[in-house]
């Protein structure tokens, strides 16, 4: 007679996390060439955001002729 060993069960995947980024560590392998032109582009899309911004905020209280008409 012989003794079958006993069947482990299938392993079950680890649930895997994502790979968290460090962004200090990233920033540090870039050239600073590299770093120029990343801070630039920052900088460009924060501009555009503010600037919509504003300009949707000024828009609605008084129209460019009006500022002339009555200096601040």
């Amino acid at each position: 007679m012989t003794i079958r060993p006993l069947l482990a069960p299938p392993a079950q995947p680890k649930e895997q996390r994502p790979r968290q980024i460090r962004p200090m560590r990233v920033w540090t392998t870039l050239t600073p060439a590299q770093q120029t032109a990343v801070f630039q582009e920052v900088v460009t899309m924060c501009q555009e955001c503010l600037l919509t911004a504003e300009e949707a905020s000024h828009d609605a209280h008084s129209p460019l002729a009006e500022n002339y008409v009555h200096p601040s």
